[in-house]
């Protein structure tokens, strides 16, 4: 239920904004076939431009979203009395919004399959960075400082981005305030919009470029369910995802502008531009060589030369006036382009293997080899033919001399170069050399469904590129192309249908670290934290065989559950970004300034084999791997892990273990530096039968070590420890002289029964 009342937000509030400010920007005339197309962009840019404004005035979106409602309230009221709205009805391409829509849904099979609650896609670090800072937009004054945070421990990583790029952000927070969920839950309806919105982009483009209604439809169902489209959403880049539609889209922007320059299609011009740059400025350089080349080029034809070089400029500047305080951020964006950072996060981008995960994704990696070597050949195939597609447009443009006659034909020869230029960005990268493979890849990307336009043109258009042949060799060479790129969707979709439910699988996967958030613990364990307010939590290193990484990233979205609380960690890394760093986040460090009724959040392990005198300890919650505890932190630790290369066992009913083969090692974990006391009762093992005494060495990782020699009798010994992890390990200096055990290979030289453990 909640996940389709997330959908339904996000689906409403886009052409809810959009439907009206369309027709208001169109100068309140009934929306067009390309008006319609236009309306979610639209949609999402008055929501982002109108709310990032307000947040400035430290106006967060959870006080003002219900203002925008009235706005839009207001604006379809208007709309009615118009009497435009049948009108507007009449020219809606109900073909291309049915598209979108199959498109989200086939994309979202994951999300239906699992629910916004708990699904995350491949999960990467993004996603909790995203889902920070549309939480903060939506809770907290933007003014507010690391000194203002105190111990919420989830606002560490807003701080390195809240004065980024956040219009995705601001979209995100007025789809959490409108629907009165959290971040988490919105994020993944949001990010599986842009597929969506990308096959209407490409659907406005390809009817732009005279490809025809059905055809058109084919080639945005294509791009929308690509691969490379569905790797990005799920790897949780929600700027790149959501900025790709945009650009795709800009090139009949600007050739409305071109033909009609009013102030009307330059207000949507300025909007789409304004709202894109805030989306991911990185994008931003690419929009306005667009903007300069297409109108500067129309300009040289246009009876309206001044108007049209006056008009690039206002939407050259055009995010510096609508968004006056993201202005410095724009520049400081923008010179990090080139910066050599994320190199590892597409290690085949200069390889086959990359050109084939954009058409075939996973299924380019598959181990069976000749199939491994069909699919790249079928891969560089179809992208030197999309190449030939685009640039034969260019060619035909230019080879119809008719066209050359009026102002449609150079504008639609400008549109095909606009496009062909846009698929040639990521050669420019490239031929730099190999330094740059994630700026060289995250193009390629951004610009793989123009390849599907490419094809289209080839498939739709036969017979324009092929003149002079017979009626029956056109046929022929129509039916192959189009057949070629059947094959093609029904490869490229089959693809993004298992990557979506490999998704929802908690099996190890290439890339896939959402898998972890899956698990029924940790399901479990976010219920149970977001139901805590008000409370101070102790989360501790809640490792479980997993990599540092990992578990940073764990102990993130734990700070997010819990926001709704005071927070202690006992490491300082939250999401890769290391608290120590902020010295204004000091408290969330401090173990010191734990209250004595704190819960504990630990993971639960083998440290019941050891009893705890004097340690009373009240269970307020626990799964199979997790526990919330209440103690009294001074006196409180934590048994980490205990490791016995003889194993642990029970003897009389009570647990035993012997010690002889190799290190015993116990890792514990205090808040305070003190002594820990290990005691049981001690048996001399039949090892070494001719010597009643038993030596041992008992060190740890900090540098005491001690020498002990014991005999059969209730023993203890005490170790101090350092507040923190402290490794104590325990190993027999007598040789035995005989092995014991069904396969003589077990040492029993110590025995201990009923083991028991205590800090003070």
């Amino acid at each position: 239920m909640a996940t389709a009342w997330c959908i339904f937000i996000i689906f409403s509030s886009i052409l809810g904004f959009g439907v009206p400010a369309c027709w208001l920007f169109g100068g309140r005339k009934p929306l067009n076939t390309l008006a319609w197309l236009q309306v979610p962009f639209i949609g999402i840019a008055f929501i982002i431009l109108t709310l990032q404004n307000l947040l400035y005035f430290d106006l967060p979106i959870g006080k003002t979203f219900w203002l925008l409602w009235l706005v839009a309230i207001v604006l379809w009221i208007w709309f009615y009395r118009s009497g435009e709205i049948l009108k507007s009805a009449k020219t809606l391409p109900y073909s291309a919004f049915i598209v979108a829509v199959l498109v989200y849904l086939v994309q979202s099979i994951g999300l239906a399959l699992v629910g916004a609650r708990y699904y995350v896609g491949y999960g990467w670090p993004d996603q909790l960075n995203y889902t920070m800072i549309a939480q903060f937009l939506v809770d907290k004054p933007f003014s507010i400082t690391p000194a203002d945070v105190g111990n919420q421990a989830y606002l560490a990583n807003v701080f390195l981005f809240k004065n980024d790029r956040i219009g995705q952000s601001v979209l995100h927070g007025f789809f959490v305030a409108s629907s009165f969920q959290d971040a988490k839950t919105l994020f993944e309806p949001l990010i599986l919009l842009a597929p969506s919105l990308l096959a209407l982009a490409i659907y406005a483009l390809c009817s732009r470029i005279g490809i025809g209604k059905y055809h058109a439809m084919l080639a945005s169902a294509a791009a929308g369910m690509l691969p490379s489209i569905t790797l990005l959403h799920q790897l949780s880049f929600l700027s790149h995802a959501l900025s790709i539609p945009f650009l795709l889209l800009w090139p009949v922007i600007l050739d409305t502008l071109i033909d009609k320059p009013n102030r009307y299609h330059l207000t949507t011009a300025a909007v789409l531009m304004t709202a894109a740059t805030s989306i991911y400025t990185e994008l931003w350089a690419i929009l306005v060589l667009l903007s300069i080349s297409m109108i500067g080029l129309a300009a040289l034809l246009s009876l309206q030369r001044w108007k049209l070089i006056v008009y690039c400029g206002v939407i050259l500047v055009s995010p510096f006036v609508l968004l006056p305080f993201f202005s410095k951020a724009i520049f400081v964006i923008f010179m990090r382009l080139d910066a050599g950072i994320l190199q590892n996060i597409y290690p085949w981008a200069f390889q086959a293997e990359g050109i084939a995960r954009i058409w075939l994704g996973e299924f380019a990696t598959t181990p069976v080899q000749w199939l491994h070597l069909l699919g790249i050949v079928m891969a560089v195939l179809a992208t030197i033919g999309a190449y030939c597609g685009l640039a034969l447009l260019v060619l035909r443009q230019i080879r119809d001399r008719a066209s050359w006659q009026d102002f449609y034909g150079w504008r639609t020869l400008i549109v095909a170069l606009a496009v062909l230029g846009l698929s040639l960005l990521p050669l420019g990268v490239f031929v730099r050399g190999t330094e740059n493979p994630y700026q060289f890849y995250k193009l390629l990307i951004t610009i793989s469904p123009l390849f599907i336009v490419g094809l289209m043109v080839l498939a739709s258009d036969y017979k324009r590129t092929a003149s002079g042949q017979s009626a029956f060799a056109l046929l022929r060479g129509t039916q192959t192309v189009l057949i070629g790129f059947l094959v093609i969707f029904a490869i490229s979709t089959a693809s993004t249908v298992n990557i979506a439910i490999q998704s929802t699988r908690l099996e190890a996967g290439d890339r896939n670290l959402g898998r972890l958030l899956l698990a029924p613990d940790i399901r479990t364990l976010q219920a149970r934290l977001s139901q805590l307010h008000q409370d101070n939590l102790l989360i501790t290193n809640v490792s479980t065989p997993r990599t540092a990484f990992a578990v940073n990233w764990l102990i993130g979205w734990l700070t997010y559950f819990a926001r709704d609380n005071r927070i202690w960690l006992t490491t300082p890394m939250i999401n890769g970004t290391d608290v120590r760093n902020q010295p204004d986040l000091a408290p969330i460090l401090d173990l010191n300034s734990l209250p004595n009724d704190a819960l504990i959040l630990t993971v639960k392990n083998d440290d019941a084999f050891f009893k705890r005198p004097d340690n009373p300890v009240e269970k307020v919650w626990s799964n199979d791997t997790y526990q919330l505890i209440r103690t009294t932190p001074q006196s409180w630790f934590f048994l980490r892990q205990f490791t016995n290369p003889n194993g642990i066992e029970t003897f009389r009913e009570q647990p035993f273990f012997w010690i002889g083969k190799g290190v015993t090692t116990l890792e514990v974990f205090t808040l305070r530096s003190g002594t820990l006391t290990i005691g049981g009762r001690l048996f001399i093992g039949p090892s070494l039968p001719e010597n009643p005494v038993r030596n041992i060495r008992i060190y740890t990782n900090t540098g005491f070590t001690k020498d002990l020699s014991l005999r059969r009798t209730n023993e203890s010994f005490t170790v101090p420890i350092l507040a923190g992890t402290t490794i104590i390990s325990i190993k027999a200096l007598d040789q035995p002289s005989q092995l014991m055990g069904p396969n003589h290979d077990r040492p029993l030289l110590l025995g201990m029964q009923s083991p028991w453990i205590q800090f003070k």
